[in-house]
Order: C-alpha cells, then structure tokens, then sequence
C-alpha cells in the first residue's frame, strides 16, 4: 500500500469514530430531554442540585437608613455597610438569623461560609438580594430607624465604586452623601 491510501484508510477510521461518538451524543441529549425519571433526579440531587433553579437577573440594594444613602455595586457589600453604619453590635445584639446561621457572630473565623469581616464580627451575607433586603428592613422595623432600602438591578457592566452605582441610578448626576 502506498502512503496516500494509507491516508484515506487513517481517515476513514477517525470519520467513522467521530460520527460513532456524534450518535451517542445525540441520544444522549435525547434521554436528558425526556421527562426526568426518579433515578436521573437522585442522580442530580446527589450532587446538591437544585432542580429547575434558574439563577435571577443580577441585582443590587440601595439603602438609606436614617439619611445616609448606601450603595455599593454588590449587594453583600451594601449590607455589610449598612449594618456597620446602624452599628454591628447593636445589630448582633438582635439576635437574628439568615439562612439559619446567626446573621452575626464574634471570633476570629466564621463559623460558615459566607461571611464578611467587619472589625472583630463576622456578618452573614450567603443568602439571595431579596433575603438581604428583608433581613436589613427586620433590623431597621427593630430599631425604629427610618430606612428605604429598593433591589434595583444591575447594569451589564459592574460599577466599580459606589459612586460610580449612584451615578447610575441618578442618571448620571452623582451625590456622596457622608
């Protein structure tokens, strides 16, 4: 046999594995496109999947509490501000919970994942923007504080301070407030 024949023969052979493995994909994304049965979704389960969730447009929180205006371009950032500004020890003193954890705790390491340092406290911020949201207005409703805290979304491109979030929800015209 001459080279070229030996060629087409080597070509040949990759055409019929690929059109092999282009068959056993199709039926595979065939049976994952069927109803799900009981041993597919322990299978997705098993992995700590939550099925059907679908992950939210990207979103942010606008606080103001007692005249002071927070933004930051993520919303964990927000509330850890917040709560640093209302003052972290009267906030722990609550005793508040989110996600069942204690919203804050004292030490050198967090008991879990998900938390923010903020001086000698820890503050859980692993929840949603909407549990953020709700968890902040319980502390403020608490404590009688005025507050308006608004879930606005997010640009495609993240602001990278949180003048940059307030000017672009004033359109443009930036206000740090103190």
């Amino acid at each position: 046999m001459n080279q070229n024949s030996e060629i087409r023969q080597a070509l040949g052979n990759c055409q019929a594995a690929i059109d092999l493995l282009l068959e056993e994909h199709r039926r595979l994304q065939a049976l994952m496109q069927r109803d799900r049965s009981p041993a597919a979704q322990s299978f997705q389960l098993a992995r700590g999947h939550r099925r059907d969730h679908r992950k939210g447009p990207a979103t942010t929180l606008v606080i103001m509490v007692e005249g002071k205006t927070i933004a930051e371009p993520q919303a964990a950032a927000g509330m850890v501000r917040a709560i640093e500004y209302i003052g972290v020890a009267r906030v722990a003193s609550l005793g508040l919970r989110l996600g069942g954890q204690p919203l804050i705790v004292r030490g050198d390491e967090p008991i879990e994942r998900g938390y923010h340092r903020s001086g000698e406290w820890w503050i859980a911020t692993h929840s949603d923007t909407a549990e953020k949201r709700a968890i902040l207005e319980e502390v403020c409703h608490r404590l009688g504080l005025s507050h308006s805290i608004q879930q606005v979304l997010r640009r495609p491109a993240k602001p990278k301070t949180s003048a940059d979030l307030l000017a672009m929800l004033n359109g443009g015209a930036a206000k740090r407030s103190a």
